[in-house]
């Protein structure tokens, strides 16, 4: 086989676009794992957010240390801030089912916070009338996998 410059030359166009798109990929997959880590510090950081609220504000702290009784009774203004309390943890657990569908999110943070939201709802009884009390009040409380989850671990003899 005898090389000519036409096939010097094609052969180095092709060698060329192979590269570029195997410098592609490599570049999409940092990429991707720079999404990731900066999904998975969001996460982190509204836990942390949360969990300084609660060291901070005695009033917050005292109200969660009563929701820890299943017999508490929230009204007026204490019910106000459970209330509040629980739209926040709503809205930083709703966001993980998106990030773990989009690929944004592991396995691993995934699972753990359904365990923060099993060990939440353990540990706060007095915080399930309220839960079940907000989850009704959503169109989409039948198809959003959050509110299905957490539905049936609510203690709502009750209602």
């Amino acid at each position: 086989m005898k090389l000519n410059g036409k096939m010097i030359v094609e052969t180095t166009g092709v060698l060329a676009v192979v590269f570029s798109l195997l410098f592609v990929a490599f570049e999409l997959q940092q990429s991707n794992d720079i999404a990731i880590t900066a999904n998975e510090n969001e996460i982190r950081n509204n836990y942390a957010a949360l969990d300084e609220a609660i060291m901070l504000d005695l009033d917050l702290a005292e109200l969660l240390y009563r929701a820890e009784d299943p017999d508490t009774v929230f009204e007026g203004l204490d019910r106000v801030r459970a209330e509040s309390y629980v739209f926040r943890l709503l809205n930083s657990w709703r966001p993980v089912i998106t990030s773990y569908d989009q690929g944004l999110l592991p396995r691993m943070s995934y699972d753990a916070v359904f365990d923060d939201m099993r060990f939440t709802l353990d540990q706060n009884p007095a915080l399930h009338p309220i839960f079940g009390n907000i989850i009704d009040s959503y169109p989409s409380r039948e198809s959003d996998p959050i509110f299905i989850y957490i539905y049936p671990l609510l203690n709502l003899e009750n209602r």
